[in-house]
């Protein structure tokens, strides 16, 4: 299925229990895929992904049984590098899944669309941000244990190719797909002379059908991170069979020849995920995540996710527009649903998600791919919490509000607004934003005005900052825009304008709009930063900095910090529900170790 074809609308609504299948979005030979919508109180609901069994394979004792596996393999899952399933139960004699959404793209698909653009594939930087965040989430899956017993599952995706693999347009990398993921539970897919996945993307030991464990992820998130660096494919023929013979002799072409902006770091890095021999490849995620991110930090200290973001919205720009009206409508939907007093014995597991509700890509069935283009909304952990309608007129009173997620400890209240906000992503279009492309040229969004205000009170100017890509706030507000970007502000009179950029001291400047041309440009001043290497035992520890909860897992190397103020590094362990701490002060450019070791039981 194309991916124009895929964003066909289908017309026809239908009721699905306390879901309303709002349009079909991929079909594959067992299952199909919707887009859909929770019900609530007054109407209120949330956008979800179905996935549901066909009709006729219902019956199927072993596709059942896969499914289920699938649903039980997510369920003990929460990272934020990996998709989960909120929901696996039955609705009308039909087993299915409800999924969260991820606002983005898969990397096929992006990679096909920058071919289709005749535009380069992604940078250096790009590629091994990709991996490291892959990384982390194969980790949390090899690493996760089962919930009833407190056993190691030892999952295994066995899929890892780029159509798993999510890239939000908020920079955010997702793992999808579990479905043919190998548990120790499921006594029929540890037989070994089993074929499962996607051929180009096995590992040797996958490709002669041996017995495999965790390194066969990891040498087939090798293969994807030199295709990204390489923007060609690595193990292709022009059938199956050679193709596995290919994987199996495991001949690697030289990464830095083929592109010579390969540092020799990287290359080392790819070449041992790579390695025939798993006994000599990575032996963890883990391990291959770490020197990913050593190595990000020493060559491209100043790359972010959010620089990641805007190229990726500079390539879906139209999407990000045209979707806008068409989940407005959806939102007005309301389907008349009563749920029982009790919770339905179908229902197997209760929705488990803590993050926000996103829109995903993922595969139905062999190679068939589906996506979803929509709006954000924001879930609560509440089992109660529901996603909030969207109308045309709230979109309209909120063009300047910021697009900055909430806290947890933000009112119900608080999170309907962000719901509205998120939902206005076409907003930063709105604000005639200028997101930068590779290459030199720039993409320039347009649209209507959206405030009600007279539009002759503003006028539009370009601001720029060295370096660029920093937040704009007019007023204290955000305007959704960055630097270099076109942004509103009154025509007369003084305003407030403040930049703010990861790493540089934010600049407020009080500016009087009649003495501005038609651009104004501001330095930033770079932050003094000092480098953590924190290690604690043990490994599964919770790391924070300042207060702040890291994602990273210890041992941590060059965490960077502002220099010459104390910093408050603490680690708990939940297991015993221990903790300890330390304050120090780290010089500019200076490096400090820190060991920690939870012993004090916390309050």
């Amino acid at each position: 299925m194309s991916e124009e074809e895929q964003q066909q609308p289908d017309s026809q609504i239908e009721q699905f229990g306390k879901y309303m299948l709002l349009e079909k979005l991929a079909m594959g030979g067992m299952a199909e895929v919707f887009l859909a919508k929770t019900s609530g109180a007054s109407g209120i609901g949330k956008f979800v992904a179905i996935k549901r069994i066909l009709p006729q394979f219902s019956s199927n004792e072993e596709f059942i049984k896969m499914f289920t596996e699938e649903a039980k393999i997510n369920v003990n899952m929460s990272h934020s590098n990996i998709v989960p399933i909120h929901e696996f139960g039955i609705e009308d004699g039909q087993f299915f899944l409800a999924m969260e959404f991820v606002e983005g793209k898969n990397l096929r698909q992006i990679l096909s669309k920058l071919k289709k653009a005749k535009r380069s594939g992604f940078t250096v930087s790009q590629a091994a941000f990709i991996a490291k965040e892959i990384a982390a989430g194969l980790d949390h899956a090899h690493r996760c244990l089962d919930d009833s017993n407190g056993k190691p599952l030892n999952i295994i995706h066995r899929d890892m190719s780029p159509q798993n693999v999510m890239v939000s347009y908020e920079g955010e990398i997702k793992v999808v797909d579990f479905g043919i993921a190998k548990a120790e539970s499921q006594a029929e897919s540890t037989k070994a002379g089993t074929l499962k996945g996607k051929f180009s993307y096995m590992s040797p030991e996958q490709a002669s059908g041996e017995p495999i464990d965790l390194k066969t992820d990891i040498f087939s998130l090798g293969i994807l991170l030199w295709e990204l660096l390489a923007n060609e494919r690595l193990f292709t023929s022009s059938s199956e069979l050679n193709t596995l013979k290919k994987i199996r002799e495991a001949k690697v072409p030289s990464i830095s020849q083929i592109n010579p902006k390969v540092p020799e770091d990287l290359e080392r890095i790819v070449n041992t995920a790579l390695t025939k021999d798993a006994a000599n490849r990575y032996q963890t995620a883990a391990e291959l995540y770490k020197d990913l991110n050593r190595f990000l930090n020493r060559f491209f200290p100043d790359f972010s996710s959010h620089d990641f973001s805007v190229f990726v919205k500079s390539i879906y720009a139209d999407e990000i527009l045209a979707n806008r009206k068409k989940f407005i409508e959806y939102s007005k939907q309301t389907i008349d649903y009563k749920p029982a007093k009790e919770a339905s014995e179908d229902t197997i597991i209760s929705e488990m998600s803590q993050d926000v509700a996103k829109i995903m890509t993922s595969e139905v069935d062999g190679d068939t791919n589906f996506e979803f283009n929509r709006i954000r909304v924001n879930n609560r952990t509440s089992a109660s919490y529901t996603d909030h309608d969207f109308s045309q007129q709230s979109i309209d009173s909120l063009s300047n509000i910021s697009k900055r997620r909430p806290s947890s400890a933000y009112s119900t209240a608080n999170l309907a607004i962000y719901g509205l906000v998120l939902c206005g992503l076409a907003l930063v279009a709105s604000q005639f934003v200028k997101l930068p492309t590779f290459g030199g040229s720039s993409i320039e969004i347009t649209n209507q005005d959206l405030t009600s205000e007279d539009p002759g009170h503003y006028k539009n100017i370009i601001i720029k900052s060295d370096p660029s890509v920093a937040k704009i706030y007019v007023n204290g507000k955000d305007t959704g825009s960055v630097t270099r970007g076109r942004v509103k502000v009154p025509a007369k009179g003084v305003f407030t304008l403040r930049l703010e950029r990861d790493g540089y001291h934010p600049r407020e400047i009080e500016l009087k709009a009649s003495e501005l041309g038609a651009s104004a440009g501001f330095t930033l001043q770079k932050i003094s930063v000092g480098y953590l290497n924190i290690n604690v035992s043990p490994y599964s520890s919770e790391i924070y900095i300042n207060g702040k909860k890291l994602r990273d897992r210890p041992p941590i190397k060059k965490y960077r910090v502002p220099a010459s103020r104390s910093i408050r590094i603490k680690a708990v362990n939940r297991a015993n529900n221990t903790y300890d701490e330390r304050i120090i002060t780290v010089d500019d450019g200076e490096t400090a170790r820190v060991n920690l070791k939870p012993r004090k039981r916390l309050r």
